[in-house]
């Protein structure tokens, strides 16, 4: 049985948001769980959460939801995916995935895009935004290094970097994913998180679901369900 062939769209569903890939899936699962313990945010049961593996599944796999039985349901289809080594390209290439796919294209990330005969559509791209409202570059992992609850994590991150740095210097290899490897040596060096995905870690209380850095992701959201 394929893959896809397993997943369906929930009843009562509403809003559908695929990520790319299972720790995004779960990252966003956990930090919706923590927001709907606040009465304002009990509507975001209706926002239900899937995996689509990598970017260049994107589009065949948006284009699979929407043949899926449910799809008529919905009020809205979402993407959230890694902006990786251009923001700009990400930006691109979900619009061609919407557009491709028969959906309205939204003004810009993070908006709704409104349709008058589907569903509307918006999109997240990872990490976010820097101050001055650009998007940032980067990956999941770039923004659950800005989110570490541990008060401590800044220097722990700062002896981390040095030796990874070490490392490459010494054994003379490139590490490609520093971001991923930043992250994993910080839960390795903590009893509660060792070993952990970003989802479980997520789920035992790693990431700081207070932070400015997630606001982007909480407003899209809310513009779901307003």
């Amino acid at each position: 049985m394929k893959k896809e062939d397993k997943k369906k769209i929930q009843p009562n569903i509403k809003h559908l948001i695929l990520c790319e890939g299972i720790d995004e899936k779960f990252f966003f699962m956990w930090y919706l769980d923590y927001l709907k313990k606040q009465p304002m945010y009990t509507q975001f049961n209706e926002i239900q959460l899937e995996d689509i593996g990598g970017n260049e599944d994107i589009k065949k796999q948006l284009g699979l939801w929407m043949q899926m039985s449910g799809f008529e349901q919905l009020k809205t289809i979402g993407i959230i995916r890694d902006a990786e080594k251009d923001a700009d390209a990400a930006v691109r290439s979900i619009n061609q995935c919407f557009s491709d796919n028969g959906l309205i294209v939204p003004d810009a990330p993070f908006s709704l895009g409104i349709s008058s005969d589907g569903p509307n559509t918006i999109y997240g791209i990872l990490p976010g935004f820097v101050e001055n409202g650009e998007l940032k570059n980067g990956a999941l992992e770039d923004l659950c290094l800005q989110i570490l609850i541990d008060k401590q994590s800044e220097s722990k991150m700062d002896m981390i970097q040095e030796y990874l740095k070490e490392l490459q210097t010494k054994f003379d290899y490139k590490i490609h994913h520093i971001h991923k490897s930043k992250l994993h040596t910080y839960f390795a060096s903590d009893d509660k998180y060792i070993g952990s995905k970003i989802g479980e870690a997520a789920k035992i209380g790693a990431f700081d679901f207070e932070s400015p850095c997630l606001a982007p992701f909480r407003r899209m959201f809310e513009s779901l369900t307003d």
